[in-house]
């Protein structure tokens, strides 16, 4: 009877709600670890971290900012959270607007992991930090995801910054930024001003997907950088420049040197081959059917369609991928249509 009793009160302490709550508003001057007992932890006033301490949240953490609270940190902050236990930073309940950031100031450390983080304004603000590591994090509906400026050594891998404003924006950094998805964010998902020189991946590591940002995939507002392993998302192979700003919009700019990657394992490079021929119309019951003959050296052609023949290229629409015969067709009116096929070799 005692061992199903107590089997009795665990199973059912299991589920209930956690109503403990822990408010952060003093400055950390020795080392610290927060708990998920503690749960949630809100942030209601700034406060910093001392230079030569500690603060740890551990797995499981909850942490809620009142709207435009921030933590300064100059000594070190690590968030580590697991695969199956990761932490949340959030904008406290019934809070309006967003919270500000982490402040790695100058000389700052840290390393954050499996952790997600919502509805920040900078988010993560790296001003002036050391060395930070961030790895396996999520990054939604923030104003920026990730904020760096003249920090020393900075590494972001295998982590997603979707619907931000910015996905991250680098100033006078140069960063290291390996398997990341940067998709979805309504103005840039990567923008660099100042002196910049990130290491986007080489031939030995993974580099990044980069694509379906609001107004560029990058702005490059710094010297020439290199963007060969990066991956630009299921678009067109000559669509790829306007995605990119550059020295091609701007004489004062560096280039963006890129490879138009057929997938996002970078394993399949496209180039453009020799243009079909003999690329006949037709319609039939409200069928619009495209023939050509085939280019020599074509693995597939791509098939791109406008409403005006002065639009400018990047603004097409891709009707198709990877169409590996030499016809295609669709249900419209060819009187409204005009068509661009590209033939594209596979490496």
């Amino acid at each position: 009877m005692k061992k199903l009793l107590l089997l009795c009160l665990f199973i059912f302490g299991m589920f209930l709600p956690n109503y403990a709550q822990t408010y952060h508003n003093t400055n950390i001057t020795s080392d610290a670890i927060w708990y998920p007992i503690g749960n949630p932890h809100i942030v209601d006033g700034n406060f910093s971290v001392s230079t030569g301490v500690t603060l740890t949240i551990s797995a499981g953490c909850i942490v809620k900012f009142n709207s435009s609270r921030y933590i300064t940190i100059s000594g070190t902050l690590n968030a580590v959270g697991t695969v199956n236990d990761s932490i949340l930073f959030t904008l406290n309940d019934g809070q309006s607007g967003t919270w500000n950031y982490l402040n790695y100031s100058t000389g700052s450390s840290g390393t954050i992991s499996y952790s997600k983080f919502e509805q920040g304004n900078y988010t993560i603000y790296l001003n002036g930090s050391n060395l930070v590591t961030i790895n396996n994090c999520l990054f939604e509906n923030n104003s920026y995801g990730l904020r760096i400026y003249n920090s020393a050594i900075v590494e972001l891998y295998n982590s997603i910054l979707e619907n931000n404003n910015y996905g991250i924006y680098v100033n006078v950094s140069s960063p290291l930024l390996h398997g990341n998805l940067i998709t979805g964010n309504g103005d840039y998902g990567l923008k660099l001003n100042g002196s910049c020189i990130p290491d986007l991946g080489t031939i030995a590591t993974e580099g990044n997907s980069i694509y379906n940002n609001g107004t560029y995939d990058i702005y490059n507002g710094t010297e020439d950088i290199s963007a060969l392993y990066n991956y630009w998302g299921p678009i067109g192979h000559f669509m790829i420049p306007g995605r990119i700003y550059d020295v091609d919009d701007d004489d004062g700019l560096g280039e963006v040197f890129y490879v138009p990657w057929g997938n996002a394992s970078h394993t399949l490079a496209l180039t453009q081959g020799d243009p079909p021929t003999d690329l006949l119309i037709s319609q039939e019951e409200g069928i619009i059917q495209l023939n050509w003959t085939a280019a020599p050296d074509a693995t597939f052609y791509e098939v791109y369609t406008c409403s005006h023949p002065d639009t400018m290229l990047t603004s097409w629409t891709q009707a198709a991928t990877e169409v590996y015969d030499t016809n295609w067709s669709k249900t419209g009116d060819p009187l409204k249509e005009f068509y661009f096929i590209l033939s594209i070799i596979g490496e």
